[in-house]
């Protein structure tokens, strides 16, 4: 529900189904397993 307070931002709800959580979780779960070979170096190079 809007906060009505000018000027303040909200969460958005984006209404997904516990099937959706579900593949997003594992998708991103999925993502942070990814072997990057160290990248991004670091900054002394």
């Amino acid at each position: 529900q809007p906060t009505g307070v000018p000027g303040r931002r909200q969460m958005p709800n984006f209404h997904f189904t516990q099937n959706q959580l579900d593949d997003l979780v594992a998708y991103l779960q999925w993502l942070s397993n990814i072997d990057t070979n160290n990248w991004p170096p670091n900054i002394q190079g």
